[in-house]
């Protein structure tokens, strides 16, 4: 395993504790074409797709492609839930929705 991938997964596994400890059931997805990393439920009310990604660099707009990809997906209502991006940087998640237009910052922390 290389150092990008170790990172991913403690990315991945960090956003999946929060999560967790925030009462939601958890799903991890794999593979290189997967669009969403978790996927997250809480009951039968709410249910999040996530696509994780970390930088050391500030801000997504070098994520722009996979917002766009997201942004789509919420467009023509495929997904049956909240989908989400959220991005780790300089150890400090911000959290966005994903909306038809793009993205909005819901959460720093």
């Amino acid at each position: 395993m290389n150092s990008n991938q170790h990172y991913d997964r403690i990315a991945s596994s960090s956003a999946r504790h929060f999560l967790q400890d925030n009462g939601y059931l958890v799903e991890k997805t794999t593979g290189p074409e997967t669009i969403f990393h978790l996927i997250a439920w809480k009951g039968n009310v709410e249910i999040r797709f996530i696509r994780i990604r970390r930088s050391r660099k500030p801000g997504i707009i070098q994520f722009a492609e996979d917002i766009h990809r997201l942004s789509e997906l919420v467009k023509v209502r495929s997904v049956p839930g909240t989908v989400e991006f959220w991005f780790l940087s300089n150890r400090q998640w911000k959290r966005y929705q994903i909306l038809p237009g793009g993205a909005i910052l819901k959460d720093i922390g």
